[in-house]
């Protein structure tokens, strides 16, 4: 089990008695936002993205360093400025993890050497969906944007939703679903990003990516 905290720390916990294994850390930065993101364990390794816009690969037995990666470098005067929080999942597809920082970028990182294949200036706080050709991600503004997995390339772009504090996205079907701050969850077509339908299933922010299991979203 890995269990990271809010002050930067990354625990590896025995799943028989929550004992210690091993620990990481990353100095926090002094303003970051609120949350953080998953571990990402594959086979014998964990990926993580910390506050200070640094992936890592770990040994998720022993905690092992096997290699770290700046997807963003902090840029500004000011600590709000300097803000470049990973706070969306890390996503694996075929060898390659794809991330996204706050006022940095989304990007695309070799699993095995973190080498980072390409990269792309975009602000983003929720979480990336992926089905496999595609990467779909909804950016600090509310843009919805559909990008080549192999180049980072916009294939399409939905600029509909602007200012409505999209939450992450998700891939239903042929659908790219994504919720609001008004409660609404938007079904966009994952072609071209066109509209398809919208509904509102409560009138509080819909802040958690949605969730789709075996063709059902929730």
């Amino acid at each position: 089990m890995v269990v990271p905290t809010s002050d930067g720390h990354l625990y590896g916990l025995a799943v028989s008695n929550g004992s210690i294994k091993w620990s990481y850390d990353k100095t926090e930065p002094d303003l970051t936002l609120r949350g953080n993101s998953s571990p990402l364990v594959s086979r014998d390794t964990v990926i993580v993205g910390f506050s200070n816009g640094t992936l890592v690969n770990l040994n998720v037995v022993t905690g092992e360093l096997r290699w770290e990666v700046v997807v963003t470098q902090p840029q500004g005067r000011s600590e709000l400025e300097r803000i470049v929080d990973m706070d969306a999942n890390p996503v694996l597809e075929s060898g390659v993890i794809y991330v996204a920082t706050y006022q940095g970028n989304v990007a695309a990182v070799d699993q095995t050497t973190g080498v980072i294949l390409w990269r792309r200036d975009m602000s983003v706080y929720g979480d990336l969906a992926t089905d496999g050709l595609y990467l779909y991600v909804a950016d600090a503004v509310g843009k919805v944007l559909c990008l080549d997995l192999q180049s980072g390339v916009t294939i399409w772009e939905q600029k509909q939703l602007l200012y409505r504090h999209l939450s992450g996205t998700a891939v239903l079907g042929n659908s790219v679903i994504v919720g609001d701050f008004d409660g609404y969850i938007h079904w966009l077509a994952v072609t071209d990003g066109k509209l398809q339908a919208r509904i509102r299933p409560s009138s509080s922010p819909q802040v958690s990516t949605p969730v789709v299991v075996d063709n059902v979203a929730y």
